[in-house]
């Protein structure tokens, strides 16, 4: 369901943004972020009618990315994190707070492991966005879950599914158990992935035939998943290296001149993604945004990358010229401030840093 300006009304977002974004600057820095042309935003006072025109021009077509005013909050959102407002209204607010986003892109990095996810929860194939090739795969995660929020999909608009989806394929994976709708004990359950066959019960049948070499009961491999060339089998009550060894030997099993079939051992492989736009506030409360940035870039490389570029070096001395301690807090709900290590990959921090203090 899309917002509508009646609502952002009702539900004080409309009084939020003009009392909050009440200058030219810091309005300007909201409508760049959703990129609201600068053609046509209007000249007159950024007052309530200012914010009500700029909410009348997007649900008539101003902008390409659609007439919904959802980014718009979205964006207030994550300028002003611990607003309860923009919070209350924002989207998927529990798949960004519960870190859960954030797993999505770093280990479902590619188009065949996101396509797996997807095909598991049966989401419309020609509804899915193009897979970045520019490694913003935080956004592509973030337009899924919207699109099932927006009700695309024919199961309904709850992201639970994409959860349990998600831990069946990591069960290992301590986020998306933490939040899947039902424990369960996997027995150290590993998952197998071939792609090129299709025929699931010739490869199950031969996985079983030659698990007893590798020491693994037959009764302990099963078909989990097949669908679109992808094979998925669950090996259970064996470790890491029994699994990564099983994969290798079925991969040379199951080609026998077939060069296209590819087996691999499903195992956490986390991968830096990047990050489109995080906003750092300075020691003098200047407000600076940086762009596409690396999910590993520690906290600490964040700050001293700021102070290097926009501050004084002696800005960092004590009256001796010895050098002053920077550290970094992250401002949560309710303005409630928290120390970061500064060692701790922004990936790491759930959400993102939002000001630098001495």
């Amino acid at each position: 369901m899309t917002l509508t300006l009646k609502e952002l009304a009702k539900n004080g977002i409309l009084n939020e943004l003009a009392a909050l974004f009440q200058n030219e600057d810091m309005a300007n820095i909201l409508l760049d972020l959703i990129d609201f042309p600068v053609a046509l935003r209007p000249d007159n006072d950024i007052t309530l009618g200012y914010w009500r025109e700029i909410c009348n021009q997007i649900k008539s077509g101003a902008m390409q990315g659609g007439t919904d005013l959802q980014p718009l909050v979205d964006a207030a959102a994550e300028l002003y994190p611990g607003n309860s407002v923009f919070q209350q209204y924002r989207s998927n607010p529990d798949v960004i707070k519960n870190e859960i986003l954030n797993e999505l892109a770093a280990l479902f990095h590619d188009e065949t492991r996101a396509n797996l996810l997807l095909d598991l929860i049966e989401f419309p194939a020609h509804m899915r966005p193009e897979f970045p090739s520019n490694g913003r795969i935080l956004g592509y995660w973030a337009e899924i879950c919207n699109q099932v929020q927006a009700g695309v999909w024919p199961e309904g608009m709850d992201l639970q599914p994409l959860v349990d989806a998600a831990a069946e394929l990591y069960p290992g994976n301590s986020v998306f158990q933490r939040y899947r709708s039902e424990r369960t004990n996997n027995n150290n359950l590993f998952n197998i992935l071939i792609r090129g066959r299709e025929d699931a019960d010739n490869i199950l049948a031969s996985a079983q035939i030659f698990a007893p070499a590798q020491n693994i009961s037959p009764e302990n491999i099963t078909l989990r998943f097949s669908v679109n060339g992808v094979v998925l089998l669950g090996l259970n009550n064996c470790d890491s290296n029994t699994a990564a060894s099983f994969s290798q030997g079925l991969q040379t099993i199951l080609q026998s001149g077939q060069n296209q079939v590819q087996v691999s051992f499903l195992a956490e492989d986390p991968q830096p993604y990047l990050i489109s736009r995080i906003f750092v506030e300075g020691p003098d409360q200047v407000r600076f945004a940086i762009e596409d940035i690396p999910s590993d870039t520690t906290v600490g490389e964040v700050a001293k990358g700021i102070m290097a570029q926009e501050y004084d070096p002696k800005m960092f001395q004590d009256s001796r010229g010895r050098a002053r301690q920077v550290v970094v807090d992250r401002v949560n709900k309710d303005t409630l401030k928290e120390r970061l290590n500064k060692n701790q990959a922004l990936h790491e921090t759930n959400r993102l840093v939002r000001k630098i203090n001495l």
